[in-house]
C-alpha cells in the first residue's frame, strides 16, 4: 500500500527536498537578485547608494541589499509585512520598513538611486502600477535606476 504525505506545502518541501522552505526562498530571491537586480552593478561599488524595495513583503531580500548599500527602505502596504520586515531585520541599522498605501512612496523627492520590486506589481491594478511608477519616478535621482519583475504569464492573460 502507498504511502501518503499530506500538510502544508512548506513541510512538504522540507520532507522531500530536506531545506525549508525559508532558506530555498532566500537562495532563489538572492540568486534573482544577483542576477537581475545587481545586473550591470556589481563592477564597481555603491556603498553609498540608497535603495528601496515596492512590495517588500517579510523583507528577506533586505539583509542582502543591506551589505551593499548605505540605505535600504522597504515599503509595503500591509502593516503585517512591515511589522515582519522590521523585526526580520531589526539588527541592521540601515534597514527601514516603511508602510505606504499601495501607491504612494512614502520618501523624499530624489532621494534614492535604485528601486526594485520583485513580482509585486501582479497583486495591484493598472492604475496603482501607473501610480507607483509616477511615485517612482519623483523619488528617483535624474541617473537612479528602476527594475521591477512581473510574472509574464500573468501579463498576457491580464492586461491589468
Amino acid at each position: 500500500m502507498p504511502t501518503f504525505w499530506t500538510g502544508c506545502g512548506n513541510r512538504l518541501r522540507e520532507l522531500a527536498c530536506g531545506i525549508s522552505a525559508e532558506d530555498e526562498w532566500k537562495f532563489a530571491g538572492i540568486e534573482w537578485f544577483q542576477n537581475y537586480i545587481l545586473l550591470g552593478l556589481q563592477s564597481e561599488p555603491h556603498r553609498d547608494w540608497h535603495v528601496v524595495e515596492t512590495g517588500c513583503d517579510p523583507g528577506k531580500i533586505l539583509a542582502e541589499m543591506a551589505n551593499l548599500f548605505e540605505e535600504v527602505i522597504g515599503v509595503h502596504f500591509s502593516p503585517d509585512m512591515v511589522r515582519s520586515t522590521g523585526s526580520r531585520n531589526r539588527h541592521l541599522d540601515n534597514v527601514k520598513a516603511l508602510l505606504n498605501d499601495g501607491k504612494t512612496l512614502p520618501i523624499g523627492i530624489a532621494f534614492v538611486d535604485l528601486v526594485y520590486s520583485v513580482l509585486a506589481l501582479r497583486y495591484v491594478n493598472r492604475e496603482a502600477v501607473e501610480t507607483n511608477f509616477s511615485e517612482t519616478n519623483g523619488v528617483l535621482l535624474p541617473a537612479g535606476i528602476l527594475r521591477f519583475q512581473i510574472r509574464r504569464d500573468i501579463e498576457r492573460r491580464n492586461s491589468n
